[in-house]
């Protein structure tokens, strides 16, 4: 096959199979369990997967959570706080910044919230990456790296959501800390 899905990388024995299979040309697409997508490069590492395999191999990762959007029949407008901005992040802000946050009505049984949208992080994989993967570079390194060639982490696609007014600032905190 060109394309193989593995359901999960849990074991060294999963990642060995999945890295191999890439190795030899096929595209390989799996899930695993992890805090954020740098955080997965040390995670194969430590499952027995050689940094001379997963570095020609890996050309990205998504990581992804869901969290609760706001209830569009009881949305509200509000000014946020200064500590809610800096508990966001965002140091340097206009007055006139509003956000959002469901009231509660009957068709959300009074909690605000109505579905589900996703929070993101991409990191590609570049050539220099690709070097600091098979150097067994510290993750903090790995993640000043991609920082500085453009990778957005999953706080900034909360605060985008929070700034467009789809997810409210307490389900930022509550789900991203």
């Amino acid at each position: 096959p060109n394309v193989i899905l593995v359901g999960e990388i849990r074991d060294a024995e999963t990642g060995l199979i999945a890295a191999e299979a890439a190795l030899i040309g096929n595209l390989v697409l799996t899930t695993m369990l992890s805090s954020d997508a740098i955080g997965t490069i040390p995670q194969l590492l430590h499952l027995g997967v050689p940094p001379y395999w997963l570095a020609p191999t890996l050309s990205g990762i998504i990581f992804q959570q869901l969290v609760r959007s706001i209830c569009q029949n009881c949305k509200m407008s509000y000014s946020p706080t200064k500590d809610e901005l800096y508990h966001l992040g965002i140091r340097q802000y206009k007055n006139d910044l509003i956000f959002y946050r469901g009231s509660g009505c009957k068709s959300c049984d009074n909690t605000g919230y109505s579905s589900r949208v996703v929070l993101h992080e991409i990191l590609i994989i570049d050539d220099h990456l690709r070097d600091l993967i098979y150097m067994q570079a510290p993750t903090v390194k790995i993640r000043e790296v991609a920082l500085h060639r453009g990778f957005k982490s999953i706080r900034y696609s909360a605060v985008r959501k929070v700034l467009l007014g789809e997810i409210s600032s307490s389900e930022v905190f509550r789900v991203l800390g």
